[in-house]
């Protein structure tokens, strides 16, 4: 017995010597893929240089990053692999890319192959990656139930499927779903395909990934439903990310691209934005696979609640009073004054404490029941403590403070009593 456990023992650090080892060359060539951008830079050709790319280079090694953190403290745990996939798969496309951009007029097998990988493997592997597989896999790297696992199993064929079926494409030079467009022949591609065969498994491949991301979301609602403790957090982190990052983009970008289309999309801005969002993923990630400050998520919760609902409010108010108080001058004196505008900020400035003290109120009795009764409970003790002199009576009522606040299996008060020599007895 003794010796199968040894060697059971000792097949375990071979293998986790091995995850790291792979995960360390993994790491490798995403860092050498940034110096060979940086060479193509500072050498050759800039033509990589537009927004888009940057967010794969500053983005992919985060990534990559951490899963080789992740890697090394949790082999088990396929959340750092797949971080880590994803951001090799990240910055690889933006440098297969480049690549692809400053060879294609003298193309070679290896410019082919590149085109190859940037145009069907790296951006689905990306993909799903981090917006299928970690979504439904996260924390613990497993779903939420065999139901769950056949689920994913399928679109994870359907995806492989629809890649191969793309990858053997007449050319690079139409839409071919997540991947780039290149001027280039494809090196597998089969000349004798129908017309449809390019489109139809780019509407399979997008609508897989598509019907993966909204199960993962789906996913991550049930596990914040079912879960508790640490993992509660955990996935309560993930939560406030996407939907944060939905709703910053959402009001930010889609709803005023309706009138700013496409100038609103193609400017820095956006892709700046993106960028943030990019780079806050792994960082909650990792805040949640190690632990780092993770029971602060209920305040950032609370805190956001609260300034996104008084930043609306007094952005309403402040837009109509202007409004109103210009309407009311030109009426007035026959032309537009500085006052209303002068005068709104000042009230502005006068709501501001009333306002944010009432949403604190509002949104911790609505949504954080447990702390504002607490505080209620506090809030009474310090009025009897004030007011109490009956030593009895006070202990007490600090008993059943402790009882409501913190809600322990059972509570023991032990008191001293000071005497004349300035020593103590307990009671």
């Amino acid at each position: 017995m003794h010796s199968t456990t040894s060697a059971d023992m000792h097949q375990q650090a071979t293998l986790r010597s091995w995850q790291i080892w792979l995960a360390a060359a993994l790491l490798g060539l995403t860092l050498a893929t940034i110096a060979g951008i940086a060479w193509m830079y500072l050498s050759t050709c800039r033509l990589f240089l537009d927004y888009d790319a940057y967010i794969g280079v500053v983005t992919g090694p985060a990534f990559a990053g951490l899963g080789f953190a992740i890697v090394r403290a949790q082999p088990a745990n396929r959340i750092g692999w797949l971080c880590l996939v994803g951001g090799m798969s990240f910055i690889l496309a933006s440098g297969l890319s480049s690549y692809v951009n400053c060879t294609s007029s003298a193309a070679t097998i290896i410019t082919l192959v590149a085109a190859l990988l940037t145009a069907t493997i790296l951006p689905a592997a990306l993909v799903t990656s981090l917006f299928v597989l970690i979504p439904l896999w996260f924390p613990n790297g497993h779903n939420l139930n065999p139901r769950w696992r056949r689920f994913t199993n399928r679109i994870l064929g359907v995806i492989l499927g629809a890649t191969l079926a793309l990858m053997v494409g007449h050319d690079f030079r139409s839409d071919i779903s997540l991947g780039y467009t290149f001027a280039l022949d494809n090196p597998l591609g089969l000349s004798w395909l129908p017309g449809w065969w390019t489109v139809l498994f780019m509407q399979v491949q997008l609508g897989a990934v598509l019907v993966g991301c909204i199960a993962g979301i789906i996913s991550i609602v049930l596990r914040l439903r079912r879960a508790q403790g640490e993992e509660r957090q955990q996935v309560k982190w993930l939560c406030y990310f996407f939907a944060s990052a939905i709703g910053l983009l959402l009001i930010g970008f889609e709803l005023p691209g309706v009138f700013w289309y496409p100038e609103l999309f193609d400017s820095p801005w956006y892709s700046f934005m993106l960028m943030i969002v990019f780079l806050s993923y792994p960082l909650v990630i990792g805040i949640t696979i190690f632990h780092y400050r993770l029971y602060d998520i209920d305040t950032i919760i609370n805190r956001t609640l609260v300034y996104v609902t008084l930043t609306l409010i007094l952005g309403a108010t402040y837009l109509a009073s202007v409004i109103t108080l210009q309407a009311l001058f030109v009426r007035i004196t026959g032309q537009a004054s500085t006052l209303a505008i002068a005068a709104s900020t000042l009230a502005i400035a006068a709501l501001f404490q009333p306002l944010r003290g009432w949403l604190q109120t509002a949104i911790d009795r609505r949504f954080f029941r447990r702390k504002y009764d607490a505080q209620q409970v506090l809030a009474q003790f310090a009025r009897t403590a004030r007011d109490e002199v009956a030593l009895e009576a006070l202990t007490a009522e600090l008993v059943h403070v402790v009882e409501e606040t913190i809600q322990p299996e059972r509570v023991t008060l032990w008191l001293q009593r000071g005497r004349a020599d300035g020593r103590s007895r307990e009671k």
